[in-house]
């Protein structure tokens, strides 16, 4: 009797590790845009990113879009993005900034990560990713 409860003990016990492996890379994508939304809100000034997000878009006309990459040299010699950005982990190696005439978006330098979306405080939420409100045009959302 003691060795078949010890057999099911054994049992639940591998079954729940399996369940776990099964459920963390589902949950995985969650966790980090938490962590990117923690970092934002410990090394970033809201209003002070939002006012260089609004100058940047300012800059482009209606047709287009820019796309600049930070990385190496130019990355730590460069004041054209809120000096914050660099403390946040997933920025921490470069960072690619894609502007239109709506927003401003903030990706690491990896595929599919979360980034940061910024724009006017009427930028509606994103419809289609995962996303967390920072603030009203602010929005940290799932890559």
């Amino acid at each position: 009797m003691k060795a078949r409860r010890q057999l099911l003990g054994i049992l639940a016990g591998i079954l729940c590790l399996i369940a776990l492996a099964m459920w963390f890379p589902w949950f995985k994508p969650w966790i980090d845009l938490k962590a990117l939304e923690r970092q934002a809100k410990r090394n970033l000034d809201a209003t002070e990113l939002q006012q260089w997000a609004m100058n940047m878009i300012a800059k482009h006309p209606s047709e287009t879009t820019s796309f600049a990459q930070y990385y190496g040299t130019n990355y730590y010699s460069s004041t054209n993005f809120p000096s914050g950005l660099r403390k946040i982990d997933l920025f921490s190696h470069g960072l690619n900034i894609l502007t239109n005439n709506r927003d401003v978006a903030i990706f690491g330098m990896g595929k599919g990560g979360p980034f940061l979306q910024v724009g006017a405080p009427s930028l509606a939420a994103p419809t289609n990713q995962t996303f967390i409100q920072w603030k009203p045009g602010i929005f940290v959302v799932g890559g």
